[in-house]
């Protein structure tokens, strides 16, 4: 994700010109972006965590840990 906007998305957003009239919007584009990376993945890592429970209870993994 950082890859793609680092290589394409980084200029796609505001032009030359809003940039140079409002510096400021290329902090608040790359804030942007982190927030996004930081729900992305805050969701996928916990329901890639949920999704591993029921496979972890039938090959009772947990028992490891008792």
């Amino acid at each position: 994700m950082i890859a793609v906007y680092l290589f394409f998305l980084d200029k796609a957003f505001f032009s030359e010109e809003q940039l140079q009239l409002v510096p400021e919007l290329a902090a608040i584009q790359d804030s942007w972006l982190m927030a996004g990376i930081a729900m992305i993945t805050s969701f996928s890592a916990s329901f890639t965590a949920l999704s591993q429970m029921p496979v972890d209870q039938r090959t009772r993994a947990f028992d490891d840990f008792w």
